[in-house]
């Protein structure tokens, strides 16, 4: 589920809300494995969102993409700093 919200940013807010049921859902039954597995995930979201990131940032010094175009991590509770 997560893997089809991720790639859609008008769905951020239900991506967010998801993991943190999924957060909650292995807290109250114990599910170490399944925690374990959430945060490769959510971790591999991460690099990818900062993989992209960098790519954009180049693109911005060598191409005509404006400075000022912002990067969205919100759905890590995370602001780039630019």
């Amino acid at each position: 589920m997560l893997d089809i919200l991720r790639n859609n940013s008008r769905l951020e807010a239900l991506y967010a809300m998801t993991a943190a049921k999924a957060f909650q859902f292995c807290l109250t039954y114990k599910r170490t494995t399944e925690f374990r597995r959430l945060c490769d995930i959510l971790r591999n979201h991460l690099a990818n969102l900062n993989k992209c990131a960098a790519r954009r940032a180049v693109l911005q010094r060598v191409w005509w993409i404006p400075a000022g175009l912002p990067v969205s991590l919100s759905r890590f509770n995370a602001v780039p700093s630019t």
